[in-house]
This record gives structure tokens, C-alpha cells and sequence, in this order.
């Protein structure tokens, strides 16, 4: 008998394919855009060495084309392991997936991603169970990327450490494998109790349970020691290339294909209209799986609108004074606001949150008297992206309730980096996970004590 899922996880799988390719095929346009094909390989290998704790800006680091192949290649590793391991392409492993290509731009690389991979794969074979059904587990691990390739390359050397001339420690490298192993045990054991704690209105369950684990591994080996937080090789910054050029054009043309495209597919694969997607938006989000409750057609479309929904946002942000503009993170986390969009995100549940972090500009500007908008700088642009994770909260308990998740996520926002020294790359569902925490237990309250 025929597996009713099996043409879902198929088109799921292939469209993470695809966008591999766009991905790839990303790398020698922009060489034309920069007139700068003599930088992309050079660039991938600075990537690949250079310790990157938050924020570190690839673009910066190693120019436009770099990342692109990065996030190329690193979104092939994942489709490879999936076919090594028989994984099915469920909702879970395209979540993992866009995390992986969302963080390819500011942090994660592909040495440091399989050393993630690789340490929680091995400890579900410590633990006997199956890495197939674990493989998007396994690649949440990766958000430990700067962690790893701190001990690799710098946090031995000392003084020594040349970031023009990278040298691997071997002891480094011992230790990025053991706390590898040893965040692969710990991380699916604390993911059951930590959703428990926000009861699921916090869609990135991943981000507070590594943020929390990386707050003991980044106070083990740093404070307590008496080290200081690892410095950035490349701040973020909006670059303009020897062309005089910036990415802005570049990463607008390419996100408006990716989003016109699924967009496209998806309304032609559903009849040529956008019937069914009015009762998609009017879901409330909590425990949401769109997919099966309202096919792939109905999900593109999703990707679509909503994508064009936050690439729009991402622009608005780009005009205010002050901004960080279309740096690496930026681009990162236009992704990355879309990692649910088939598992309980779309636009009528996300701009509750929106309106918040607002208010919280507003108020900062009030009382500052500042000409920077706040929102509109990098950590701000990063927090909410994920924030984006509490839609249950407006969509079961109303847009006034998600005003005011979006304005606690943005009030905790700068707080929330430091605890980690920037070494886990899910800082702003870390974020967003403690926003959680604090208004759940309150809006459960008033439920229970309405008259």
C-alpha cells in the first residue's frame, strides 16, 4: 500500500533541492555583479577557517560570492546525509534545512556544521536509536558552529592565533568533537522539557534549549577561566564593491525570484488560484502542520506571500536611518524568518510581533532623543526574524497579545547574546523562547480567572 505522505516528503525534499541549486547557481552571478570571480574560492576558505562567533559578517569576511556557495554546499551536505540515512522529508528536516542555509551567511560553515552533525548522529548510536529520524536534531547541532570553531582554531592558541594565517589546533580539535558528543547527548534530552516550559508557543523549540545549554559551555570555558567574549572578525556592514556596487539590488533580485517562483508553482499547482490560502492564514498557528492540513500548493503559495512579506519588511528596515542595511546577517535571517512557514507561519499571525518591536523603537527613540532607528539595527533585524516563532500567541490568543510578545522580545533583546559570548548562532529563538516563558504562564492565567 502507497504511503499518502511519500508525495508530500518528496515535493518537500525537492524543493529544498532547488533551492540548493538557486543557491549554487547564486555563486557565478554574483562574480558578475562584483566583477569579482578571483575572490569566490579564496573567500569559501577564509569561511571555513576563521572562527565566527555572532556577528560575523561573511559578506565582509569573504565577499558576495562566498557565502552563497557556502550555504550551497552546506545545503547539500544536508540533502546528502538525508539520502545516506533513508531520512524522510517531513516538515522537521526542511526546518533544520532553512536553518542551515539561513545561518550559511553569518556563522555557520560546512567543517564546523558536520562536526555538529556528526556529534549528535553519533550519540544516537550511543543511545540506540535511529539517525534517520534524528538527522534534523542533528543539524540544530550545528548552531554550535562559532562554539566549535573557536576551539579549533583560536581558543588553544592564545596570542598565536593569526586570523591571516589559521593554524588547527589538534587539542582544539578534540575539544570541539568532545563537546560535540556531548551536546548531542544532552540536546534531545532537554528538547522535551524545555517545550513543556513554553508549551509550544515558541516555534523555535531548538533555540532555547541550546541557547541554554551553550550559557554553561560558554561559562565553562570562558569566565570561569577569566577569558573574555571572542572578538568578531567581521562586524557586520553594508559593503560597497570595487564595482561600486552594493549586495542590496543583488539580495533583493535573488530573494524576489526564490519568492515569485514558489509563489508561481504554487498557484498554478493549485488550479490557478490561491482558493483554500484565506482559511490557511486565519489558522492560529499552535501545533500547526500546513502541510497536511492544506497540501504543498497551499504551502508555496505561503512561502510566496510570506516571503515577499518579510523581504519587504527587510527593506523597510533598510531605509531608516541608522540601519544595518543588506549585510550578511540580514540576509541570514530573511531566510530565516521563514524556517515555520509550513509549520504554523504566515503573515496574518506575524505582524502582531512586528508592531511590537515598533513600539519598542518608538519608546527608545522618546526617550533617547536618538536619530538611529532602533529597530533597524543588526541585532534588531536578528531578533526579529525569529520573534516571527511566537505567532501562536496571536493567532490563539489574539493580535493585542502578540503586540505585546513582539515588544518583551525586542525589550530583552541586547540582553540575550551575552549570556552565550555570541557562541550559538540561535540567539534570537533563545530570545524569543524566554519571551515565551515569561507571557505564557500570564496569558493562561487570564484565561483561567475571565469571569
Amino acid at each position: 500500500m502507497t504511503n499518502p505522505n511519500t508525495g508530500t516528503e518528496r515535493a518537500l525534499e525537492r524543493w529544498c533541492a532547488l533551492l540548493t541549486a538557486a543557491l549554487l547557481l547564486a555563486v557565478p552571478f554574483a562574480g558578475l555583479y562584483t566583477n569579482d570571480f578571483s575572490n569566490i574560492l579564496p573567500g569559501l576558505w577564509r569561511i571555513s577557517t576563521s572562527p565566527s562567533p555572532l556577528t560575523t559578517d561573511y559578506f565582509v569576511l569573504a565577499g558576495l560570492g562566498a557565502p552563497f556557495l557556502n550555504a550551497g554546499l552546506c545545503g547539500a551536505f544536508v540533502l546528502l546525509m538525508g539520502r545516506l540515512l533513508g531520512t524522510k522529508f517531513k516538515p522537521g528536516m526542511t526546518v533544520a534545512y532553512i536553518l542551515v542555509i539561513a545561518h550559511c551567511f553569518y556563522g555557520m560553515n560546512l567543517p564546523t556544521l558536520m562536526i555538529g552533525t556528526f556529534g549528535l548522529l553519533a550519540g544516537c548510536r550511543i543511545r540506540r536509536v535511529s539517525m534517520a529520524d534524528h538527522l534534523n536534531m542533528a543539524l540544530f547541532n550545528g548552531c554550535l558552529g562559532p562554539f566549535f570553531g573557536e576551539m579549533i582554531f583560536r581558543y588553544t592558541m592564545g596570542d598565536a592565533f593569526d586570523p591571516a594565517n589559521p593554524t588547527v589546533s589538534l587539542v582544539g580539535v578534540a575539544l570541539a568533537l568532545g563537546f560535540s558528543l556531548l551536546s548531542g547527548l544532552a540536546i534531545p534530552a532537554m528538547m522535551p522539557g524545555i517545550k513543556k516550559m513554553h508549551k509550544g508557543y515558541d516555534l523555535y523549540n531548538a533555540g532555547i534549549t541550546i541557547g541554554l545549554l551553550s550559557v554553561f559551555l560558554y561559562g565553562l570555558m570562558y569566565p570561569s577561566f577569566g577569558l573574555g567574549r571572542p572578538a568578531s572578525l567581521a562586524a557586520p556592514q553594508l559593503l560597497q564593491f570595487s564595482n561600486g556596487r552594493s549586495a542590496t539590488a543583488f539580495l533583493n533580485g535573488f530573494f524576489l525570484l526564490i519568492f515569485g517562483m514558489a509563489l508561481l508553482v504554487g498557484w498554478l499547482q493549485n488550479g490557478r488560484s490561491f482558493k483554500g490560502y484565506g482559511a490557511l492564514v486565519r489558522h492560529n498557528g499552535y501545533e500547526a502542520n500546513f502541510v497536511d492540513e492544506f497540501g504543498t500548493p497551499l504551502c508555496l503559495i505561503n512561502i510566496g506571500l510570506y516571503g515577499l512579506f518579510i523581504l519587504s519588511y527587510m527593506n523597510l528596515m533598510a531605509a531608516m536611518p541608522g540601519a544595518a542595511g543588506f549585510t550578511g546577517p540580514t540576509c541570514g535571517v530573511t531566510f530565516a524568518a521563514l524556517t515555520f512557514v509550513v509549520l504554523g507561519q504566515e503573515p496574518g499571525d506575524v505582524w502582531p510581533m512586528m508592531i511590537g518591536y515598533f513600539l519598542m523603537g518608538g519608546l527608545y527613540a522618546a526617550v533617547n532623543g536618538s536619530e538611529t532607528v532602533l529597530i533597524s539595527t543588526q541585532p534588531y533585524i536578528n531578533s526579529f526574524a525569529f520573534a516571527t516563532g511566537l505567532c501562536p500567541i496571536a493567532g490563539k490568543y489574539g493580535w493585542k497579545w502578540g503586540v505585546l510578545a513582539g515588544f518583551i522580545c525586542a525589550a530583552i533583546c541586547p540582553l540575550i547574546t551575552p549570556l552565550h559570548g555570541g557562541l550559538m548562532l540561535f540567539n534570537g529563538g533563545f530570545c524569543a523562547g524566554i519571551t515565551a516563558m515569561i507571557l505564557v504562564p500570564i496569558l493562561e492565567y487570564v484565561e483561567e480567572n475571565k469571569a
